[in-house]
């Protein structure tokens, strides 16, 4: 018969061993505890910043789209809030002019890209080093974004020219505002997009623009294009390795 030493020996082997168990147990729930709250707080974390982007665009959209065709005409002539010599011709100077002029000479490019099949048609109107950047709202409030520089924007025109049938075409660019200092200059307009393919329409959008550039001896160029698109018409028949967008 065991002595009663041995007996506690033994208690007290078991209490320690069962100790051990406990304590890992308790571990490994604090440790899953710690994890999931940890989780939770990134999913949180996240779902604030989403719902801010959310908010963000929602703001945008309610702040820059522009009524279509003629209602878009009208507002813009009708608007006094611009702060520079004002976007009517008649109120410009040379050098705003010259802005306008490029502007437009522009856009022709883009509507000859796929006549000629020369990217040139509108890089021409770029400086040698340059950017663009494109946000687009399609009718179902989706946005995306496309950003393009010196290294790839010629290989971007190139495959707009290459597209079959493809027509694009800018409507006349209604300037809020035309900034000119010395060698720099920046703009602010708003134009309607229509692209058709073998004449039949794949998109419209309302195209709102900014342009900054510099001039190069007697010639403005473009440093920088970028504009938000908001599309209003739904049926893309291109498909992605032939888009149209700008």
């Amino acid at each position: 018969m065991p002595s009663s030493n041995n007996k506690y020996k033994t208690l007290s082997i078991i209490l320690i061993i069962l100790l051990l168990f406990a304590s890992i147990f308790i571990f490994t729930d604090s440790e899953n505890d710690d994890y999931d709250e940890a989780y939770k707080q990134q999913v949180d974390s996240l779902t604030n910043e989403n719902n801010k982007l959310n908010d963000q665009i929602t703001e945008m959209k309610a702040a820059l789209l522009i009524p279509h065709d003629n209602k878009l005409k009208n507002n813009l002539d009708n608007d006094t809030s611009n702060d520079s010599q004002g976007f009517k011709e008649g109120n410009l100077n040379v050098e705003e002019k010259n802005v306008v002029d490029l502007v437009n000479k522009m856009h022709q490019g883009y509507e000859q890209l796929n006549e000629t099949g020369d990217p040139e048609v509108v890089l021409k109107y770029f400086t040698p080093r340059h950017s663009t950047n494109e946000v687009s709202i399609n009718v179902n409030n989706i946005p995306s974004v496309k950003n393009h520089n010196t290294n790839n924007f010629k290989e971007h025109l190139q495959s707009l020219a290459n597209v079959e049938g493809l027509e694009i075409q800018l409507g006349k660019p209604y300037f809020k505002n035309i900034y000119v200092r010395e060698n720099i200059f920046n703009t602010h307009y708003v134009a309607n997009l229509t692209v058709r393919l073998k004449g039949e329409v794949v998109e419209e959008a309302v195209l709102i623009a900014t342009i900054s550039g510099e001039k190069k001896g007697n010639d403005w160029r473009i440093g920088n294009f970028s504009w938000m698109k908001f599309d209003q018409f739904g049926n893309f028949r291109l498909s992605e390795g032939n888009s149209a967008q700008q």
